[in-house]
């Protein structure tokens, strides 16, 4: 959410709440209940730009934990395969390991 989205979000709030407020309670809103609650709602508006930013850290985090923790208990595959060197001659290779983003060799 945009800033521009954010005030609105809670000018609609404010509206809402003092349109209660005179409804249900049947007196006029007067200075009284109107600057309080103004400065009350005032504290709302870091919360609200704060906790979306947050939650969506968090999840980001924990996504990025989980395909972290996939990725590191992930089984090696071993494969069993021959190489052609320079000169023609054929060695055996044992124990390829291969992952996504490590390949490594051991000649045996």
């Amino acid at each position: 959410m945009c800033i521009n989205q954010l005030n609105s979000l809670l000018s609609l709030i404010i509206f809402q709440s003092f349109g209660t407020y005179t409804l249900l309670s049947g007196q006029p809103l007067t200075p009284e209940i109107a600057f309080p609650s103004l400065a009350l709602f005032s504290l709302f508006d870091t919360f609200l730009f704060v906790v979306p930013v947050g939650l969506s850290n968090t999840v980001t985090g924990y996504v990025s934990i989980k395909r972290l923790q996939s990725f590191l208990l992930s089984s090696v595959n071993t494969v069993n395969t021959s190489v052609e060197d320079h000169k023609g001659a054929t060695s055996n290779m044992d124990n390829v390991c291969m992952t996504s983003l490590i390949y490594c060799t051991q000649i045996i």
